[in-house]
């Protein structure tokens, strides 16, 4: 099954999903192409903060199996989002001066940790 792009108000049941936060258009445009490469079976969940489902953003950063963040934009969360992402240990946070300089990178430096669900196409 191919993987999914989820944004607010809508919820899958599902306990292995990705929320990535704030990612700038050309990110997901570019984890999209890669998705179209690999054999992937994952819900990703997108929100940014200009949205206006705060709630949904909680929701999701408790119940999803990995939150990635872009670091380079994060002054539009509220409080509470972000006392939310400090206290998990899921959080991963990406942008020049991170560890996964992009949300690509992040990706495809952790194949291992995706594999039941990813399994590419080109070897």
């Amino acid at each position: 099954m191919p993987s999914k792009l989820i944004t607010p108000p809508n919820v899958l049941d599902d306990q292995d999903s990705i929320l990535i936060v704030n990612a700038y258009d050309r990110d997901i445009e570019l984890l999209v192409l890669w998705l179209q490469h690999v054999r992937a079976n994952l819900n990703i969940y997108l929100y940014h903060s200009l949205m206006s489902d705060h709630e949904w953003s909680i929701d999701r950063i408790t119940h999803s199996l990995r939150v990635l963040v872009n670091s380079q934009y994060n002054e539009n969360l509220t409080q509470q989002q972000l006392r939310s992402l400090e206290s998990r240990t899921n959080v991963y946070y990406y942008g020049k001066t991170c560890q996964y300089q992009d949300l690509l990178s992040y990706f495809t430096e952790n194949l291992d940790s995706f594999d039941k669900e990813v399994d590419y196409l080109y070897k």
